[in-house]
């Protein structure tokens, strides 16, 4: 129940530094010893191609991440890259879940069919899929097999705010 509590915490924390970028090295989600709080969450984060670096998308959510450790909410981690076709996103997501860590994040829509198909299987714990559909219902989702899990949480975008804004310079442009 602690690690349900504190989901939006943590997401909010990584949507938020959705536009900065990082890079690391060694164990991308090591703790330093003098920020790991005994009472915080353990989180497990299955990055998507491109991995640590890519100066974008798993880039902001390390720094989320970053900031969710800074921040004292977390007492363990542990982050995956894929490989180069990451062809092994929904291996690294599963083995994140066995694991036991309390919130297993997905950082991308891909590992979103993965998620949905297994959370079942882990009901103790807690699956988050940044910018992904995998609370989908399966007649307007090809991909997704199940209705969602209870653990299962999207946490989107709200990218027809930004095109809206690009409509209304586009137009103001054009007089």
């Amino acid at each position: 129940m602690r690690a349900a509590r504190r989901l939006p915490a943590i997401a909010f924390l990584i949507l938020l530094s959705a536009f900065t970028a990082c890079s690391g090295g060694g164990n991308p989600c090591e703790i330093p010893d003098d920020l790991v709080n005994e009472d915080g969450v353990s989180v497990g984060v299955a990055f998507d191609i491109g991995g640590i670096g890519d100066k974008s998308f798993n880039d902001a959510a390390k720094r989320g991440f970053d900031q969710a450790v800074d921040d004292g909410l977390v007492s363990e981690a542990t982050c995956i890259e894929p490989n180069e076709s990451g062809s092994n996103r929904d291996e690294n997501l599963l083995a994140l879940a066995d694991d036991g860590f309390d919130i297993v994040f997905g950082i991308g829509f891909a590992f979103s069919p993965a998620v949905n198909a297994n959370a079942g299987n882990y009901a103790d714990q807690q699956f988050a899929v940044i910018d992904g559909y995998a609370t989908c219902p399966p007649d307007i989702c090809a991909d997704i097999p199940n209705p969602a899990p209870p653990n299962v949480t999207d946490l989107t975008f709200k990218e027809e705010e930004g095109s809206f804004l690009v409509g209304v310079a586009a137009a103001m442009g054009a007089q």
